[in-house]
């Protein structure tokens, strides 16, 4: 696909305050940046000694409900 930005002026100046946006920001490349592991919300001991605990109240807790 291959756009045409002469024939929309809107497009490119949408585009291109977006660029300049995440450049602003301190972004030097596009490319997707790599993530290790798990987010640090995922493990949080917190999370998991709150689920325990529904767990041991409710045994037919669903995750929904939690």
């Amino acid at each position: 696909m291959s756009l045409d930005f002469d024939q929309s002026p809107e497009l490119r100046a949408f585009i291109e305050s977006g660029l300049s946006i995440e450049f602003d920001r301190g972004r030097v490349s596009l490319l997707d940046e790599i993530c290790e592991g798990r987010p640090s919300t995922a493990i949080a001991e917190e999370n998991v000694a709150t689920v325990r605990q529904l767990m041991k109240e409710n045994r037919r807790i669903t995750y929904g409900e939690m």
